[in-house]
């Protein structure tokens, strides 16, 4: 699992050579991915595009592995209260419709949670060895069944405790307001579950 001291990896690459990640590894990446977007969105920074061709994995000074979320090209800004500044994408869809959470694909305002569903779908597949939705084809069908298809659940695909698959299933919520309420809390119920497996 640890990587080289020299080489930086894309998750994409881990995920693709492994299969699918052990719970523990996942949650370390998810608390990692999640510590990342909690920074960001004090910020005022919305990514839009979180997957894992965008977390790196490399090794940090104490000798773990790090992941660290990268590629804010598309990033939208909150500047307060019912306003925003987002960067001009032509009225076209911005993004990977496949880590893409419903008011995106539909052109409605995102907000942190919308990273947060794209998260869960990060986590999902690292646990899973697939996507909820990879049996679609298609942007338009990926699309549709974000807006419309409940998440098949996890332990379909894999042996999980029942609280991650509480944890993780609870992200991919279509209704924003059911999702965890921020990137910190989210990342705590995970932390949690690592102590209780310790």
């Amino acid at each position: 699992w640890n990587v080289h001291p020299a080489r930086v990896h894309r998750l994409r690459t881990v995920i693709e050579r492994k299969g699918r990640l052990t719970v523990e590894q996942a949650c370390d990446i998810g608390i990692d991915l999640l510590d990342a977007l909690d920074h960001a969105h004090e910020f005022g920074i919305i990514h839009r595009d979180v997957k894992p061709d965008n977390i790196f994995i490399t090794r940090g000074r104490d000798g773990r592995s790090l992941a660290k979320l990268l590629d804010f090209g598309i990033i939208k800004l909150a500047t307060g209260p019912g306003s925003s500044a987002t960067m001009h994408t032509g009225g076209r869809f911005i993004g990977t419709f496949r880590y893409a959470p419903p008011e995106q694909i539909l052109g409605r305002d995102v907000t942190p949670r919308s990273d947060l569903y794209a998260a869960g779908l990060v986590l999902y597949e690292m646990i899973a060895g697939r996507g909820p939705f990879d049996d679609f084809t298609g942007e338009m069908e990926i699309g549709k069944a974000h807006i419309d298809v409940n998440a098949p659940p996890l332990s379909r695909f894999a042996a999980v405790p029942p609280i991650v698959e509480q944890i993780v299933m609870s992200s991919l919520q279509k209704d924003p307001a059911l999702r965890p309420r921020a990137a910190f809390s989210f990342a705590s119920s995970l932390r949690d579950v690592k102590k209780q497996h310790a």
